[in-house]
C-alpha cells in the first residue's frame, strides 16, 4: 500500500485531534513554522499509535506509520528548499 493511500485509510478510519494537526503541517507554507507543525503532529500521531497498540489495531498503526513517513518526507523537502544561511 502506498503512503498516500495508507494515510487516506487512516484519515477515513480514525478521527482524533492529531488529524487537524497533521493537516496543518501538510498545508503549512511558512518554511520556518513547518518543522514545529510537523513535530506537534508527530507527537499526536505517536500518542495515537500507542493507544492503537493497546487495542491491537495493526491496520491503524500501519496507516499512522505512513502518515509519519509523509511528515518526514515533507521535512526533507523543506530542508532542501531552505536557503543556506551564512
Amino acid at each position: 500500500m502506498g503512503r498516500a493511500k495508507g494515510v487516506q485509510e487512516w484519515r477515513n478510519r480514525q478521527t482524533f485531534d492529531g488529524d487537524a494537526l497533521y493537516e496543518a503541517a501538510l498545508v503549512e507554507v511558512d518554511q520556518e513554522l513547518l518543522p514545529r507543525r510537523v513535530r506537534v503532529a508527530k507527537m499526536a500521531i505517536h500518542s495515537r499509535i500507542i493507544k492503537l497498540h493497546k487495542v491491537d489495531d495493526a491496520g491503524g498503526v500501519w496507516a499512522l506509520m505512513d502518515a509519519l513517513h509523509v511528515l518526514d518526507d515533507l521535512l526533507k523537502m523543506n530542508e532542501t528548499d531552505l536557503p543556506r544561511r551564512a
